[in-house]
C-alpha cells in the first residue's frame, strides 16, 4: 500500500507489466488495466486518488 505523499511510479511497481500491443503498451495486473499512458494516470482520473496497490519490485541480488 503506497502511503507515501509523492505519487508512485508505475516503473518500480510489481504489478507494471510492457503488453507488447501497440495501441495499449503499458499494463498493471492489480487494476487489469490497458493504457497507453502510465497506469497510475488511469487510476487518478478513474478513483480521483493515487494509486493504492502500488507495491515495489522486488530488488534482486548480484
Amino acid at each position: 500500500m503506497n502511503t507515501n505523499k509523492k505519487p508512485p511510479n508505475c516503473m518500480q511497481c510489481k504489478h507494471f507489466y510492457i503488453t507488447w500491443e501497440a495501441n495499449f503498451p503499458r499494463g498493471c495486473r492489480l487494476f487489469a488495466i490497458k493504457s497507453r499512458q502510465l497506469p497510475m494516470i488511469e487510476v487518478m482520473r478513474i478513483d480521483g486518488h493515487a494509486c493504492r496497490g502500488y507495491e515495489p519490485k522486488a530488488i534482486k541480488k548480484a
